[in-house]
C-alpha cells in the first residue's frame, strides 16, 4: 500500500491513488521554488550530509555560476510536495549526462525514480 505523504498540507486519503505531478525546471526555478517552502521544509534541501532528504541533491550546484547554466533539474511532487529530483548536466552542445536521481526516503518505493527518467526521455525525445 502506498504510503501517505508526510509533507505538505494535502496530505491524500487512505486508498486513493497518489497524485505525481512531474516538471522540468533550470537551476534558477529550483531555487525560487525551494524558498516557496516553510523553514522546515526548506531543510529538507541540505546537503545530504547535512540532513537532507535527497541521497544525490546538492544545493550548491544550483547556485554555483559555473555549473547552473548547464543544468536542468527534473522534478517529480505529490500534493505540492517535492518528492524527488533528478539532475541533467549539459556536457557539450547535443550531449547530456544523467547526473543524479534521488526521491526522499518517505516517498521510495512508489515508482517515482522511473516517473523522473520518462520525464528526462520524454524531454529529450
Amino acid at each position: 500500500m502506498d504510503k501517505l505523504p508526510p509533507h505538505g498540507p494535502n496530505r491524500r486519503e487512505e486508498g486513493e491513488n497518489l497524485r505525481v505531478e512531474a516538471h522540468v525546471m533550470n537551476a534558477e526555478q529550483l531555487t525560487l521554488r525551494i524558498a516557496q517552502e516553510s523553514e522546515a521544509e526548506q531543510k529538507r534541501f541540505q546537503r545530504p550530509d547535512e540532513g537532507g532528504a535527497f541521497k544525490f541533491f546538492y544545493p550548491e550546484d544550483a547556485v554555483d555560476i559555473h555549473l547552473k547554466n548547464l543544468l536542468k533539474y527534473f522534478v517529480v511532487e505529490t500534493y505540492g510536495t517535492i518528492a524527488g529530483i533528478a539532475k541533467l548536466t549539459q556536457r557539450a552542445e547535443d550531449s547530456y549526462v544523467i547526473s543524479s536521481i534521488s526521491v526522499d526516503s518517505v516517498f521510495q518505493g512508489q515508482k517515482l525514480a522511473r516517473t523522473l527518467l520518462e520525464k528526462i526521455f520524454e524531454t529529450a525525445a
